[in-house]
């Protein structure tokens, strides 16, 4: 296993990335958020690594998200409860588990209650977790910087969006793609 994040090892879980989490943040923040979790969606279509979405929301109203799955991604969005872990959901580790790939990227709303327990129960099942820092929020900053504490404590590994990409770039073998990856990371870093 490489430390550095190989696309064709890499997988996706985004919680929760709709319009009405994002209202519970401060305004100034929407714009830069909404381009991260685009930029998100065009890297991981690009480096051909799979999405998987799991929310509150009726599974009809994705059109209301900051990311969304696309054509090949459209059963990968799985409801659940909100009284359940993310990962209590059988269908939806079912499916993360017959990618095969190692490397689990979670990302979404919230850090504090819903990530957390999915980081921590993908952890113990053997996943090699990474958390994309600046697309986990939480609704107040003492319990991001403890939530993410206590990820770190236990060996989940915090990322950015723009080190993701330059690492599946840097993986990428396709000329064309890792010239997209490489537009993509200019624009998350611009």
């Amino acid at each position: 296993m490489s430390a550095t994040s190989n696309p064709e090892q890499s997988c996706f879980l985004i919680l929760d990335p709709n319009e009405q989490s994002i209202e519970l943040l401060e305004p100034s923040l929407h714009a830069s958020i909404r381009h991260k979790f685009s930029c998100l969606d065009a890297a991981a279509d690009t480096a051909r690594v799979p999405r998987y979405f799991s929310t509150h929301d009726k599974l009809d109203e994705t059109s209301r998200w900051m990311s969304k799955p696309c054509q090949q991604n459209s059963n990968h969005v799985f409801q659940r409860s909100e009284t359940k872990s993310v990962w209590q959901n059988e269908d939806l580790v079912a499916a993360i588990r017959s990618e095969g790939r190692e490397k689990l990227f979670v990302c979404g709303f919230w850090l504090d209650v819903n990530l957390v327990p999915a980081a921590l129960d993908a952890y113990v099942e053997g996943f090699d977790v990474h958390v994309v820092t600046d697309l986990v929020f939480s609704r107040n900053d003492n319990d991001h910087l403890d939530a993410m504490s206590r990820l770190t404590q236990i060996g989940i590994v915090p990322i950015t969006t723009g080190q993701l990409v330059h690492e599946w770039m840097s993986w990428t073998t396709n000329a064309d793609d890792a010239e997209e990856l490489k537009l993509i990371l200019d624009s998350i870093l611009s």
